[in-house]
């Protein structure tokens, strides 16, 4: 990959110009292998289904779950407003499975993202 610089960022710590031949800087053609790190949202639904079932939680709070997983994804900041509108409960229940969710430690609170933010736990 190649990234051309202009000049006027070819700045020393004394913020003299440095004499630079070239224009273009390589950093290389490194690929990320990003395969290692997918997550396997099966796997991961799969273990969440069981804890939820370990703690007693009923079909519907699971399989609502299920869902969440499904739409909203890993990693990804949501609210109560995403579980209501990927699950289609209403807001007193959603209000109550990001509780139950969180008991369960399927999900974490997030900060930097405004109230009651969370994200499914990796």
């Amino acid at each position: 990959v190649t990234i051309p610089i202009q000049p006027e960022f070819y700045k020393g710590l004394d913020n003299q110009k440095i004499d630079i031949e070239a224009q273009n800087v390589n950093i290389g053609s490194q690929k990320v292998d990003i395969e290692d790190k997918k997550v396997d949202i099966e796997k991961l639904k799969e273990e969440y289904q069981n804890r939820l079932r370990d703690n007693g939680f009923n079909k519907t709070t699971i399989d609502n779950v299920a869902v969440l997983l499904d739409k909203v994804g890993v990693g990804v900041v949501f609210g109560r407003r995403d579980v209501i509108n990927n699950t289609g409960v209403r807001e007193t229940a959603a209000s109550n499975l990001i509780k139950k969710m969180a008991e369960s430690g399927v999900i974490v609170p997030v900060e930097g993202f405004g109230k009651s933010k969370y994200r499914f736990k990796s």
